[in-house]
Formats: C-alpha cells, sequence, structure tokens
C-alpha cells in the first residue's frame, strides 16, 4: 500500500512542505512538519490520543523523536500478545518512515519499541553520510 501511493503522497506532502514554507530536504523542517500534521490534522490521525511524542534531536541532517505512550503497545502488552502488536504496528513504520515520498535520500531505523519491551519506541531518520 506504502509503494502503490508514492507518488500521490510525494505530491501531496510536497504541497504541505510548500503550505508551511518548509523544506523537505532539512531534517529540521522534517520535525517541524510532522508536528504541524499532528497539530492541525487530529480529526484524521489515526494514532492521535494514542500515543504521546517527545522530540530528541532535529539537525539537517537528522530528525529523532520517540513514542513514550502508546495505547498500542498498552493493549498488546495486557493481552500478553506484543510479538503480534509489533507485527502489526511496528515493523509497517519501515514502509512510512525509511525512503519517505517526501525525500527519498532519508533512511530510518527504530531501534527501540514499546512492544519489544523498551521503554519507548525511538525513531531515527538521518541523510545517510551525515550521521
Amino acid at each position: 500500500m506504502a509503494e502503490s501511493s508514492r507518488e500521490t503522497r510525494r505530491k501531496e506532502d510536497m504541497a504541505s512542505f510548500a503550505k508551511y514554507g518548509l523544506n523537505p530536504a532539512d531534517l529540521r523542517d522534517a520535525a517541524k512538519w510532522d508536528e504541524l500534521l499532528r497539530e492541525e490534522d487530529w480529526e484524521n490521525n489515526p494514532v492521535y490520543g494514542l500515543q504521546d511524542f517527545e522530540l530528541v534531536e532535529a539537525t539537517e541532517c537528522r530528525y529523532v523523536h520517540k513514542v513514550t505512550r502508546c495505547l498500542y503497545a498498552d493493549l498488546w502488552n495486557e493481552h500478553d500478545r506484543p510479538r503480534i502488536g509489533y507485527q502489526i504496528h511496528c515493523r509497517t513504520d519501515i514502509a512510512w518512515w525509511d525512503c519517505p515520498a517526501w525525500n527519498s535520500k532519508i533512511r530510518f531505523e527504530q531501534p527501540k519499541t514499546l512492544m519489544q519491551g523498551d521503554d519507548n519506541c525511538l525513531f531515527i531518520q538521518y541523510l545517510p553520510g551525515d550521521e
């Protein structure tokens, strides 16, 4: 699904970056954009209110944020099924965050997840060679 909608998402994302006067090549702007979308499009955001986000780092070449609370993780852990929750909710993150439609040069790592017993989910986006 992520791949089949890439060109449409690219056009929409680029228009959104332009609307806010942000540069998709600068990960500081990507961090701002991500926050703006969470705040402004809350009615259409499927995780609105279900997760708590915290900015860790935003530089021109690196954007790191973490999720410190996730209702999905709470529910799957409560039912002793975090491995299933990880497959459904966490493993799919790479499809959206690695080489995103708005800047295919950006890479993604997720070394920690609540579903795997960590104290947060860590999302790292970076430009290779500049991390």
